[in-house]
């Protein structure tokens, strides 16, 4: 912000309008805690809002014991809070304390003193990104001291803050993004509609009662089921000029994909002889086996050859069976009902290969030409849902840029 763009505004250290502070560590015995007793505000509550102006709920609530034993912080009601420790910074999520409540050591606190609007608060944070007073990028962390030295500026009057115009700018604002906030409810309502049509065709089809025209297969009888290697830990395995290497989180970029050509590594022919990589040709369904990631239940479907991390099960089909009715398939089939052990979660290539595949018939044999036919008809919806997918995200991008827009116009006075 330029202050030459200000009319009435004037600098004020933050420590010198308000009081900035941060809560304890969190109690961890179960006696600590009571349905009943006072709200305790984690990292985690915030990320539930993103942001808020309201808030007033959380996980946990404290006893009193927890109160006087581990000398917790209580944040008022009008007390502006947002990270202060790891990765959490980054997403820049706000909360307006809607209640008294105890707050966690993680959380940093800014309780506005004299002639401060708490909600005006609010939104200047809002329209403040905290990574850039992060010491070391590397360790994500904001330190107390120097936020009270970060510098705001505020309507005065005779060179005070002027509260009168702070709340001016501030129902200004709760209007606005009233109005802002409403269309992106709506918006979100149409992308979580749009999201649901595929999956609610893929169960009309996949979810039907066995007739003579249906039948089912063992997926190991009719594909090739397998997965990776470790992934190569040297840089002098990959080369831009060298051949796909795919990883789970190259599956997380698109959630579902029945076309993956592209991805993060690619790896040279040195990796390939020496780590003995494992390859999976064009039309390989790709799956996580490894970790929380399963839980996703990301697919893609590869539209080109490529090697593959061990963190990965792929199923090639054999024979009879059609790439693309095997990638809807399993698109349909939650893979955590696989997890022998929730604790670890993790699948078996014996278990995968035991999953009886739900598929067109004709004289005892897999219908290919049916397979096809269908995976054409899924193809196409599939096609209408993700530019349905697509238009409701550049709304959304829209109406996130507009409230910047307005907290930047808020804060330079031409609001």
């Amino acid at each position: 912000m330029k202050k030459e763009n200000f009319k009435s505004w004037k600098e004020f250290a933050l420590s010198d309008v308000c009081n900035v502070f941060s809560g304890t560590s969190a109690p961890q015995a179960k006696e600590y805690f009571s349905p009943t007793g006072k709200p305790f505000i984690r990292v985690s509550d915030l990320a539930v809002f993103g942001r808020t102006n309201n808030l007033i709920s959380c996980r946990d609530r404290v006893s009193e014991r927890a109160v006087k034993e581990k000398r917790l912080i209580l944040a008022r009601r009008g007390t502006v809070l947002f990270p202060k420790s790891g990765a959490a910074i980054l997403n820049n999520n706000r909360a307006l304390l809607g209640i008294d409540a105890y707050i966690v050591n993680h959380l940093a606190a800014i309780t506005p003193r004299k002639a401060i609007d708490s909600r005006f608060l609010f939104y200047l944070f809002c329209g403040i990104d905290m990574r850039q007073y992060i010491p070391n990028p590397s360790y994500p962390s904001l330190n107390l001291s120097a936020l009270k030295q970060m510098k705001v500026f505020l309507p005065t009057i005779d060179g005070q803050p002027d509260i009168a115009e702070q709340k001016r700018i501030a129902d200004k604002l709760d209007k606005l993004f009233a109005e802002i906030d409403k269309a992106i409810k709506n918006t979100q309502a149409a992308l979580e509609y749009a999201e649901k049509i595929l999956q609610s065709e893929l169960q009309k089809i996949f979810g039907g009662e066995i007739s003579a025209n249906w039948g089912y297969e063992r997926i190991g009888k009719v594909c090739d089921v397998f997965s990776g290697t470790s992934a190569p830990q040297d840089r002098a395995y990959f080369s831009a000029e060298g051949k796909p290497f795919i990883r789970v989180s190259d599956l997380a970029v698109y959630g579902r994909t029945s076309n993956l050509v592209s991805c993060r590594d690619y790896v040279n022919e040195q990796a390939i002889k020496e780590k003995r990589l494992v390859l999976a040709q064009k039309g390989t369904v790709l799956f996580p086996k490894s970790g929380a990631a399963i839980l996703n239940n990301n697919r893609a479907l590869l539209g080109v050859d490529a090697y593959i991390v061990n963190h990965l099960a792929a199923i090639t089909p054999m024979g009879n069976i059609d790439s693309r009715f095997l990638f809807y398939f399993l698109c349909n089939i939650d893979m955590a009902q696989y997890i022998p052990n929730p604790s670890y979660p993790s699948l078996r290539l014996s278990e995968i290969k035991q999953i009886k595949l739900f598929l067109p018939v004709k004289n005892g044999q897999p219908d290919i030409a049916e397979q096809k036919r269908i995976a054409d008809r899924l193809d196409k919806l599939y096609m209408q849902v993700e530019q349905l997918k697509v238009k409701y995200k550049e709304q959304l991008d829209c109406w996130f840029k507009l409230k910047q827009s307005l907290l930047n116009k808020a804060f330079q006075g031409e609001l």
